[in-house]
């Protein structure tokens, strides 16, 4: 489940035809309840034109486990 982001930065802007990657970190993994996993993770996306990122962002998804 997409749970949402949190503290979005929008840093350098991309031209248009732009071609960007996007990489993503896992933060943090933790158990809610007992059923219910949250996890963090950084997603950064960038340009090839630029140094500078064109976002960072902190995305949040929990998991429920079936029993």
């Amino acid at each position: 489940i997409n749970y949402g982001l949190d503290r979005v930065r929008f840093i350098a802007p991309v031209p248009s035809e732009s071609r960007i990657r996007g990489r993503v970190v896992l933060d943090q993994v933790v158990r809610q309840k007992a059923d219910t996993i949250r996890v963090h993770y950084t997603v950064t996306v960038e340009t090839e034109t630029s140094e500078k990122p064109a976002c960072v962002a902190s995305a949040i998804a929990q998991y429920i486990v079936a029993a």
